[in-house]
């Protein structure tokens, strides 16, 4: 960003999606697993209003304590670098 005359003010890397994860740790399960290769199953849907990312998510939002409890979850997640979600902040110089 800086070579396109931009300078950083933050990066933050925030959220997780429980579907994904499992969806990833399955998917390296399979591949270890050379007879479990030839079954295919059908991608799980992350976005729709059942999906389990989305009940989490309204959960959270609907509770006081469990908002507090994101934010903590986001901040160290932004700490470490390995969020789900990339937000910034830039400033054109």
């Amino acid at each position: 960003m800086q070579t396109a005359g931009f300078k950083k003010v933050w990066i933050k890397t925030t959220g997780i999606s429980p579907m994904r994860l499992t969806s990833s740790l399955r998917a390296k399960a399979q591949q270890d697993d050379a007879h479990a290769a030839t079954i295919s199953e059908s991608p799980p849907v992350y976005i729709a209003p059942t999906s389990l990312d989305e009940r989490l998510r309204r959960s959270f939002e609907s509770n006081l304590l469990m908002s507090m409890v994101k934010n903590s979850i986001n901040g160290i997640l932004s700490l470490l670098g390995v969020g789900d979600s990339l937000k910034g902040l830039f400033i054109k110089v």
